[in-house]
């Protein structure tokens, strides 16, 4: 009987990764991708996610990124809650095509922070080639170019005009202020690292 279950066991585990998304309602589904593009998901679970995670969930996680199916991809990693630096980065990544920056720089964030850790069992290397992807630096990669990126739009956003004065009043002329001599040129800084942000405990290990 012990024998028939360890056989059969890897088989169940298989089977629930694959239909973990179809367990889904619609509004939850809803409600999980709204948490998501907030940087509202915690993935914090470990010990008794690991056997699903390796067993099934790793390599759907890969099908879903390499079909840039973004959507699907954040539902699996939320469903499946197995905290790793992989998984919050392919969370930040779907974050991030989804538009939702802050939510995906956060996310990046923490896959940084357990990338540079000093605990080997929640980075990917630890178990795997991390999908062809080297951590820290395709994590520091993104992270810095959503930070660029939002450092442009703030720079792009258009400045507030003044309240313009009825054409009847009438303006004095603004003294004249003595003209400094412009600094010299210099090149625009990069913007700051930002910086890891410490994951959310883990329930249950």
């Amino acid at each position: 009987m012990k024998k028939f279950f360890f056989l059969i066991a890897p088989i169940l585990l298989l089977q629930a990764c694959a239909n973990g998304l179809s367990t889904l309602s619609q509004e939850e589904k809803t409600r999980t991708l709204h948490d998501i593009r907030l940087g509202n998901i915690e993935l914090n679970c470990r010990l008794t996610c690991t056997g699903t995670w390796e067993l099934g969930g790793h390599d759907e996680a890969k099908k879903l990124y390499a079909a840039r199916d973004w959507e699907h991809l954040g539902l699996h990693i939320a469903k499946m809650g197995y905290q790793s630096d992989l998984t919050y980065f392919y969370l930040g990544r779907s974050a991030e095509e989804m538009g939702a920056h802050p939510a995906a720089l956060k996310y990046y964030q923490i896959a940084g922070a357990l990338s540079t850790g000093s605990k080997a069992t929640l980075k990917c290397e630890t178990y795997s080639d991390c999908d062809g992807f080297a951590f820290p630096q395709d994590i520091d990669a993104r992270a810095e170019a959503l930070s660029i990126k939002s450092t442009k739009k703030q720079q792009a956003a258009p400045m507030e005009k003044p309240e313009s004065r009825p054409a009847s009043a009438k303006q004095l002329p603004a003294p004249k202020e003595p003209v400094s001599p412009a600094p010299p040129s210099s090149k625009p800084s990069a913007p700051a690292k930002a910086p890891w942000i410490i994951p959310p405990p883990v329930k249950g290990d």
